[in-house]
């Protein structure tokens, strides 16, 4: 528009089309005119050419707009504009001319003008499936070796068959987001770090090594990709730093409650969106989080509704897990199963230890036993929980292994060996109360959980105290 604003426009188009106009009047009028004049003389231009034997076609496409966009007016009716010019451009030229424009879904979803309905016919949302970048890694595995591979030549010879247990191809494609530059990078990653170990083909430890490496860059990547949108992005991925990956609303709420000083003073212009549900929705929106719902996790694809107020289970999706050291449902304390020297006890546990000699094996036996039944409860509290899965599964395997634990040390007191039964209870009593804590800071409040931890922990204290414990029996020291 603005080199149309001279004081005069001409148009010659191979030698048989000339049109001229001279810049009179108001500058909207002459710019409308002088693009009149335009358009009427490429269109009679096109008709000479007789579009319908002209192969192929003209063909427009206009790709990166994000790198040009900006949060405000002047964007949004730039991008309006390019999308309503390359309608009339297609309409106008018949079936010499077409346009195609590759846009962000985020950024088209933003977009608000009167003929948006029009497009409905022309826009495609395009979405990758496992199954699609699986073909997709074949066939760009086959160009690079000069040579048709089959699935599971690609899946057993030039890439291990399994992953931690679970098949490469499953384990490569949930851990990028679904579009083919980030599962070609992942794939390439592999490759680089098995040629810098000298190996011929891929191994495990090479696809393992390289996942940490390509869950850094994407974490990076996704930063620089929104930086516009979201410039906040970076600052808030250090609320998922070294914790499990599913996130319940009300852990996050504290998390973000305990960074919200900081973040405004950083970002004061995005104040009024650094809450909860503000950043639950830019989280969401960039594939950052996913939401459960039902038995499946969704993660944002551009048909997905937005985050309901009543959904509460949030997970990290895959691919950043590793960058961010999250590689489990929770980031739950660690029981340590190997004997512990008393002095390591606070005193107050030391006086309880040393008040047991001279007592015999049958109160070792019953303390361990009260420890086995502390277990088979929690584990059946926890069977009929409503927690999600993974999140009941991993609670529960720790149970399972105290559990294990306290059944083994039974049986060596039963076969008369000798067992520091006092201690071994303390430390277990303590680790259910760091779990009572830890499942309390990561938000699991809605079973009573923390507090049914925090009530066996108590008792088995009250055990090894000399008082009556729920297994039977009593003693004093």
């Amino acid at each position: 528009m603005r080199r149309l604003q001279s004081a005069s426009l001409s148009l010659k188009a191979f030698g048989i089309v000339e049109a001229s106009i001279n810049a009179e009047g108001s500058e909207g009028a002459l710019a409308s005119r002088q693009l009149e004049v335009l358009e009427r003389g490429v269109a009679a231009a096109f008709d000479d050419l007789d579009p319908e034997r002209a192969k192929p076609m003209l063909h427009f496409l206009v790709d990166q707009l994000e790198q040009v966009w900006t949060v405000d007016p002047d964007s949004h009716a730039m991008v309006t504009g390019l999308l309503l010019a390359a309608k009339h451009v297609t309409s106008e030229y018949r079936k010499a001319v077409r346009c195609t424009l590759f846009l962000r879904s985020d950024i088209y979803d933003t977009l608000n003008f009167g003929d948006g309905d029009k497009f409905h016919s022309d826009e495609i949302r395009i979405t990758w499936s496992q199954s699609g970048l699986r073909d997709l890694a074949l066939t760009r595995a086959s160009a690079s070796l000069g040579r048709v591979l089959a699935p599971e030549q690609f899946w057993g010879e030039v890439f291990p068959r399994y992953v931690g247990g679970e098949p490469t191809a499953d384990y490569l494609f949930s851990r990028c987001l679904p579009r083919p530059r980030d599962a070609i990078q992942f794939l390439t990653v592999c490759r680089d770090t098995a040629a810098q170990q000298g190996h011929r083909w891929i191994t495990e430890a090479d696809v393992v090594r390289a996942t940490l490496l390509f869950s850094q860059w994407k974490l990076q990547d996704l930063a620089k990709e929104y930086l516009v949108s979201y410039p906040f992005l970076r600052s808030l991925f250090a609320l998922f730093e070294n914790t499990g990956y599913v996130v319940m609303r009300s852990a996050l709420e504290n998390r973000l409650e305990a960074q919200r000083d900081f973040l405004h003073e950083e970002f004061p212009a995005y104040a009024e969106h650094l809450n909860p549900r503000g950043v639950l929705d830019a989280l969401f929106a960039v594939s950052f989080l996913g939401v459960k719902r039902g038995n499946h996790v969704v993660y944002a694809s551009g048909m997905e509704a937005p985050i309901q107020p009543n959904e509460t289970e949030f997970h990290v999706h895959p691919c950043f897990r590793s960058a961010l050291n999250g590689l489990g449902p929770l980031e739950l304390p660690h029981f340590p199963i190997a004997e512990a020297a008393p002095s390591s006890y606070p005193a107050f546990q030391q006086r309880w230890i040393q008040a047991d000699v001279g007592f015999g094996p049958s109160r070792d036996l019953r303390l361990v036993t009260e420890l086995v039944r502390s277990c088979e409860t929690l584990l059946r509290h926890l069977s009929r929980s409503d927690l999600p899965t993974v999140t009941r599964d991993e609670i529960s395997q720790a149970i399972a292994r105290l559990l294990q634990d306290a059944i083994e040390k039974r049986a060596l007191l039963d076969s008369g060996q000798d067992v520091d039964a006092s201690a071994h209870v303390v430390r277990a009593a303590n680790y259910l109360s760091s779990l009572a804590g830890q499942l309390a800071s990561n938000g699991i409040l809605e079973v009573n959980l923390p507090r049914r931890f925090d009530e066996e922990s108590r008792s088995l204290i009250r055990a090894v105290g000399g008082a009556i414990g729920r297994g039977g029996g009593s003693s004093s020291s």
